[in-house]
């Protein structure tokens, strides 16, 4: 009974205390929150830069995942035109892997298959001696031989002006629509792709904006 009273004591004791701590932190709070506001306004040009600052630093965050977010996209919509499927290594990571070239016999002997096409893909880091940045312009060497025989126009899209690459070609390109206006390209023109000279022989127009920054040549 002696514990119980006591403990009733504790109880009451504390409930009388809790309103005067409240205040006592609301007043702190209070006090806090008007001595920052007052540096704030003693430092104006300290506050303008701290304040931009954070805000140029959350934009860069933003826009670089809304950049990367739209460069996935893209990619996998490019990847999405191809017709046929893309063999990978098991447990790669994103759209993009290696494998060794050996593979695509190994690959031509699976029953169903009719042809394996190898193909490279890289970025552009300049074009006509000019660096190329944003957007990306990405360069496919594929084995046209092969792909002759696939009978399959693949993930480039529909040739518009010129003709396809054909088995056995080098130093020749087929350039994207957008690309080739940017550039002022055409049918027969030159241009030089990370130092090394191509001709055009043909321009292709694709449903997605990086099909239309790409580069098709012959390996």
């Amino acid at each position: 009974m002696f514990g119980n009273k006591k403990g009733v004591g504790m109880a009451k004791l504390n409930l009388k205390e809790l309103p005067e701590k409240m205040t006592n932190f609301i007043f702190g709070a209070i006090r806090v929150f008007t001595i920052s506001f007052m540096n704030l306004n003693r430092s104006k040009t300290r506050t303008f830069l701290s304040m931009a600052g954070i805000i140029i630093g959350v934009a860069a965050i933003v826009s670089m995942v809304a950049i990367v977010d739209g460069l996935f996209q893209e990619v996998e919509q490019t990847i999405g035109q191809v017709q046929g499927l893309r063999v990978l290594p098991k447990n790669s990571s994103g759209p993009y892997s290696s494998i060794d070239a050996s593979w695509a016999d190994k690959i031509d002997a699976i029953q169903g298959v009719r042809i394996s096409i190898p193909a490279v893909i890289c970025l552009a880091t300049s074009i006509d001696g000019k660096p190329k940045g944003f957007p990306s312009v990405s360069c496919s060497g594929l084995d046209f031989s092969r792909q002759e025989k696939a009978r399959i126009l693949g993930f480039q899209g529909d040739i518009t002006e010129g003709r396809q690459i054909h088995g056995g070609e080098t130093k020749v390109v087929v350039l994207g629509k957008q690309l080739a206006d940017d550039f002022d390209k055409f049918v027969g023109s030159k241009i030089k792709i990370n130092d090394a000279d191509f001709r055009v022989v043909g321009l292709f127009s694709s449903t997605s904006v990086q099909g239309n920054n790409a580069v098709l040549m012959p390996i």
